[in-house]
């Protein structure tokens, strides 16, 4: 029998909804291995995500790990508590004698514990997920691109993340018997730049629930164009809406729907941004949804805006492909390997060229549905079904 443990004891998530890729992974990968014979899984996290785990369909043993401190719901106690928390998980004894440590991602509260168990039981296999190796700790992605200044000191969160991460990567280079990345470049990094053995990085993917996704069904079309994801400079949010604004120059009627959430404080500047380009009948803010509530949203819409600055793989891509809806994104040297020419890439940072590719589909059904149905069957290779096979078979392979 097959023992794998997972650690989590990250800040609780605002909501259960608007999940990370990261957590949207594990959730879906886990979800399959689960239902092997051969396989117990246990899950060591907080009482929230333990909640999400069930509720979609993973089977586990789960222990949940207290709250210390009682305003916990807040940011900085919740930080704060996860600390705690990695340090009870550290210090408690593991569920299982031998099998696989998994660590969901490279935060110090899901690693630091896995690394403390190896320490203590050596024939327990560790595999690390290091899914966003940090950008460049120097770059802004608060500036425009029209602005000379594209450096700056680097902010306290950005600088403890870059921090943390070369803690992580070094317990991984030494101790980590898989260290798992979503793209060819993070393994480049990871191996030429830190010298970990390339023998123990393996390239895996991010994926899509391909067959219920083509089973909802729409004919309803609400939006001309649509975003999803996180309210955040990285993800270019900020020149979405002035891309729009030259979208709206010359299709004045056109409207975008924008899904996601973000901080108080990051919503607020996204709505003041909308407004002060004069594009509030044009921009719709639904929130964040549920899985069946997103693509219907996506399928309910003529093409997929990406603009993100900086990915490891962009599941959004993948999800809007398998609604098929042609993409648009900056050109990312990551898109080469994923999703090759089967999105349309423009120059990082070239909002004119972003909005003039734009409104060039919008205004040919055709070439709509040519590239919306190219990428919906190249995107097929990402059903979750396969990524979890192939996954497991790298679990298994760690356990001869």
């Amino acid at each position: 029998m097959l023992n794998i443990v997972i650690n989590g004891q990250g800040p609780e998530p605002p909501d259960t909804v608007n999940l990370s890729g990261g957590s949207i992974r594990l959730i879906e990968i886990m979800k399959r291995i689960s239902k092997e014979k051969d396989v117990n899984l246990y899950v060591i996290s907080s009482k929230s995500m333990c909640n999400t785990f069930m509720k979609n369909g993973v089977k586990a043993n789960y222990k949940i790990s207290p709250f210390f401190l009682k305003n916990s719901s807040r940011f900085s106690s919740s930080l704060l508590d996860s600390v705690f928390r990695t340090i009870q998980a550290s210090l408690s004894s593991l569920p299982a004698k031998k099998g696989i440590l998994y660590s969901p991602s490279d935060f110090l509260w899901d690693t630091f514990p896995a690394f403390f168990w190896k320490l203590r039981k050596r024939k327990m296999k560790w595999i690390l997920c290091i899914f966003l190796v940090v950008p460049n700790l120097f770059k802004d992605y608060t500036l425009s691109f029209d602005k000379k200044n594209k450096v700056s000191v680097p902010t306290p969160q950005r600088l403890l993340y870059f921090l943390s991460q070369q803690f992580t990567i070094s317990w991984g280079k030494h101790w980590a018997d898989q260290i798992l990345v979503l793209n060819n470049l993070d393994k480049e990094y990871l191996v030429f730049n830190k010298g970990v053995d390339e023998s123990k990085v393996n390239v895996v993917n991010g994926g899509v629930d391909y067959d219920h996704i083509n089973s909802l069904k729409t004919d309803v079309k609400l939006y001309e164009g649509v975003f999803l994801g996180r309210f955040h400079p990285q993800k270019g949010i900020f020149d979405l809406i002035k891309i729009w604004k030259l979208i709206c120059e010359k299709k004045p009627n056109a409207k975008l729907c924008i899904i996601g959430s973000g901080s108080a404080s990051m919503t607020e500047k996204v709505t003041a941004a909308i407004t002060e380009n004069g594009l509030s009948d044009n921009v719709v803010l639904v929130g964040s949804k549920t899985a069946d509530e997103k693509f219907l949203l996506l399928k309910s819409s003529g093409i997929f805006l990406c603009p993100s600055h900086y990915e490891s793989f962009a599941i959004v891509i993948a999800e809007a492909m398998a609604c098929g809806l042609p993409v648009v994104a900056y050109d990312l040297p990551i898109y080469k390997d994923l999703y090759r020419e089967n999105i349309s890439k423009v120059p990082l940072g070239d909002l004119k060229q972003f909005a003039d590719v734009t409104l060039n589909f919008l205004s040919n059904d055709e070439l709509r549905r040519i590239f919306g149905l190219a990428g919906q069957k190249f995107v097929e290779r990402y059903d979750w079904d396969k990524v979890a096979k192939q996954e497991m078979l790298l679990i298994e392979g760690l356990e001869k």
